[in-house]
Parts: structure tokens; sequence; C-alpha cells
């Protein structure tokens, strides 16, 4: 009794204090969810609450918060605004943008730090998946006003479609880079015989 009394309590605490932390950095003048996700970020990795604190903050977030996040997004952005063949243009030199930006600039932050070409690839590929903080920062951009709404639809319409093509895309580096690797390995399984 005592035992789950304590694991509840030690879920609790950080929560509360999360919640707390969003409530102060609105009255600060900033997004909630700046304080919330920092002080969330401290907890998820804090020795001792990571395994708890991923069972259930964490299963409540994916299954419940992340996808009620993304329709709220979506809720917000002016899909009218795509009519106009000059927002397509814009979203497909965003996207160039944003693809180049991100595998190039990880691709050559790899190399420098000593990373493998495919190894640095691989990270730059991945950096895509960030779609997420993206929302999340354009949501803070649009609430401020920072943004016009077609705007935000624009690159809420990148966000998502990075997010997307990041698992299609390292599949096929996948398949791209192991290629040799195969060809060597027939090879030689061919010469034994």
């Amino acid at each position: 009794g005592s035992t789950t009394g304590s694991q509840h309590l030690r879920i609790t605490l950080p929560i509360c204090y999360s919640l707390v932390r969003a409530e102060i950095t609105g009255r600060l003048g900033f997004h909630q969810a700046i304080g919330a996700i920092v002080a969330a970020y401290v907890f998820c990795k804090m020795p001792g609450l990571e395994q708890q604190w991923s069972q259930t903050v964490g299963k409540f977030s994916s299954l419940f918060l992340t996808p009620l996040f993304f329709a709220c997004s979506g809720l917000q952005a002016s899909f009218g605004a795509f009519s106009q063949g000059s927002i397509w243009g814009w979203l497909a030199i965003f996207v160039l943008g944003s693809f180049i930006g991100k595998i190039g600039g990880s691709y050559l932050g790899g190399r420098l730090s000593g990373l493998k070409p495919s190894t640095s690839l691989e990270v730059g590929v991945l950096m895509n998946t960030k779609g997420l903080v993206e929302l999340v920062v354009l949501s803070i951009g649009l609430q401020l006003g920072i943004l016009s709404v077609t705007t935000y639809s624009v690159l809420l319409v990148l966000a998502l479609f990075s997010t997307v093509m990041t698992t299609p895309m390292l599949n096929l580096w996948i398949q791209y880079s192991t290629r040799p690797e195969k060809r060597l390995t027939k090879s030689a399984a061919e010469a034994k015989v």
C-alpha cells in the first residue's frame, strides 16, 4: 500500500511542478508550453523516475496529448490559402530549403566532428523528425501574432511533410548504403563454392 502511494506521489509531484512552471512561464510573458516542456524534460531523464515517467506520462502524452495537439494545430491552419498558386511555390521553396538545411547542415556538422559520411547523412535525415518541436514553435508564433495564418499554414504543412518523409528517406538511404556490402557478401559466398 505505502509503496504504491509513494510511487503515485513520485509521479504526481513532477506533474504538478511542470504545471506550475507552465503557469509561471505564461505570467512572465512566454508561452506556457516552454515552461512545461523544460520541466517535463528534466523529469523524464531523472534516474529512478525515468521508467515510471515514460510508462505514465509518456504513454498518456503519446496516446492522447500528441494527437490532440496535432488536431488543434491543424484547426488553426487555413488550407484555403493553398488555392493560390504562389503559396504552392513558397511551400516548394521552404521544403527544399528545409531538407537542404537540415540534411546538409547535419551532414557537415557530423563530418566536422569525425562521423563517417554515411552516419552523418543518417543524422541529417533523422533531423527531419523534429516536426513536433516545429509545431510548438509555430503555434506560439501564431498565438503571439508573429506569424500570419497563411505563413503558419505553409510552415505547418512543411513540418508535417518533413516528419512523414523521414522514415521513407531513411529506408532508401539504408538500402542504398548497404547495397555494396550485399554484393561483396554474395561474391565471397560464390567464391567459396
